[in-house]
C-alpha cells in the first residue's frame, strides 16, 4: 500500500493560490493605473468602512462570549437576535457611508475629468497656434522673397 505524498498536494495548492493573487493584483493595478479616482474611492471606502466592521466584528465576538458564558440555553435564539439587530445597524452605516462617498467621488471624478479633457484642448489650442504661427512665418517669408 502506497502512502501519498501531501506535500505535493500542499506545493500545488500553494502555486495555484500564488498564481491566482499575482493576477488578481496585476488586475487591480491595471484597474488603478487607468482610472485614478476608482483607487481613490476604494481607498477610501475600504478606509471608511474598517471601523464599523471592526466594531461589528468585536461586539459579535464579545457578546458572543458573554452570552455563551452566562447561559448556553437560548444561546442560538440571543445571539441571533444580537447579531441580526447588529448587522442592520451595521448595514445602515454602510449605506450611508456607500452613499456620502459615491456622493462626494462623483463630483472629484466629475473635476478630474474636466480637468483632463480642459488640458487635452489647450494642448489642441497650442498645437494649432503653432501650426498657425509656422504659416504665417512661411507666407511672410514669401513675400520678402517678393519684395526683393
Amino acid at each position: 500500500m502506497t502512502v501519498p505524498n501531501f506535500n505535493q498536494t500542499d506545493e500545488s495548492l500553494i502555486s495555484k493560490v500564488k498564481t491566482s493573487a499575482i493576477h488578481v493584483k496585476e488586475t487591480m493595478q491595471l484597474y488603478v493605473q487607468r482610472y485614478p479616482p476608482l483607487a481613490a474611492f476604494l481607498f477610501v471606502l475600504l478606509l471608511i468602512s474598517s471601523l464599523p466592521i471592526t466594531i461589528y466584528l468585536v461586539f459579535s465576538v464579545t457578546s458572543a462570549a458573554i452570552v455563551l458564558s452566562i447561559a448556553l440555553i437560548g444561546f442560538a435564539l440571543v445571539e441571533g437576535f444580537l447579531v441580526v439587530v447588529s448587522g442592520g445597524i451595521l448595514l445602515f452605516i454602510l449605506a450611508i457611508i456607500t452613499g456620502v462617498t459615491t456622493f462626494i467621488f462623483f463630483w472629484i471624478t466629475l473635476a478630474w475629468a474636466a480637468l483632463k479633457g480642459t488640458s487635452a484642448t489647450i494642448g489642441k489650442i497650442n498645437l494649432l497656434l503653432s501650426h498657425a504661427s509656422t504659416k504665417l512665418e512661411q507666407v511672410n517669408h514669401i513675400k520678402l522673397r517678393k519684395d526683393e
